[in-house]
């Protein structure tokens, strides 16, 4: 198992959460419409798949092997670029399900609501998109260049453990981004 291409792979489906992310915004735009349960599924996809399983391996495994081996480049790269991002995609999350429970608790679609949900909305969507392209097409390649092939190998097996370890949640997951792209694109 190629780690560093499960990774790759599931930028793709994140990336096609994004888009969905896009439409719910632009549904909720043009029809002043929120289904919060369906924001409520969007957020147990980003917690479970973007965050546990994606970034979960990124940082106990990648992360991990880079900075411990690569030196103060790649300790920069991951601290101050991709564990930011990574926290403030957490921060949008929880933004997102404060307003989803808010309408589902009742409260009334006003202005305010409507825009605090697709702007946080958005803000998530968007971030991911320029995260992930980030990692693929510099984090990701440096990683390649500049293990060793034995660290690859080391990223390659704790990658297969854990993906053996979280295949059901992975399944379920998935599941929600098809639910989720089925009615939404």
């Amino acid at each position: 198992m190629d780690g560093i291409k499960v990774l790759e792979t599931e930028h793709s489906n994140i990336v096609d959460f994004t888009n969905v992310l896009r439409a719910m915004g632009i549904k909720a735009m043009n029809e002043r419409v929120v289904e919060p349960e369906d924001f409520l599924k969007a957020v147990d996809f980003v917690r479970r798949y973007s965050d546990k399983q994606h970034h979960g391996k990124e940082e106990k495994i990648l992360f991990r092997i880079m900075t411990e081996h690569l030196g103060p480049q790649a300790q920069r790269l991951i601290e101050n670029g991709m564990m930011v991002e990574h926290d403030l995609a957490r921060l949008y999350v929880s933004q997102i399900e404060e307003c989803a429970f808010k309408i589902k608790e009742g409260a009334d679609l006003t202005d305010d609501i409507l825009l605090d949900v697709i702007g946080h909305t958005m803000e998530y969507a968007n971030l991911l998109q320029r995260h992930a392209e980030k990692e693929n097409t510099v984090l990701f390649p440096f990683g390649k260049r500049e293990l060793s092939p034995e660290l690859l190998e080391a990223v390659n097996r704790e990658t297969e453990q854990f993906e053996e370890e979280n295949a059901a949640n992975r399944e379920e997951m998935l599941g929600i981004l098809s639910y989720l792209r089925n009615k939404y694109i």
